[in-house]
């Protein structure tokens, strides 16, 4: 999936939309932060949320 301007998410250092922070809609990279396994510090307004999962279907 591509971010803003064709490049990958990963190399625009934006996390996708649904990753985004839902205080305040943050979505750097450098500014969410992983405090434990499952959840995520944002630095921008200091919310802290647990991102999407991935749903293991089983289907490989």
């Amino acid at each position: 999936m591509a971010g803003e301007n064709g490049r990958p998410y990963d190399e625009a250092g934006l996390v996708a939309y649904q990753d985004a922070c839902p205080g305040c809609g943050e979505r750097s990279q450098d500014l969410l932060i992983w405090i434990d396994s499952d959840r995520v510090e944002c630095q921008t307004c200091k919310g802290t949320y647990q991102p999407r999962q991935e749903v293991d279907d089983g289907i490989d």
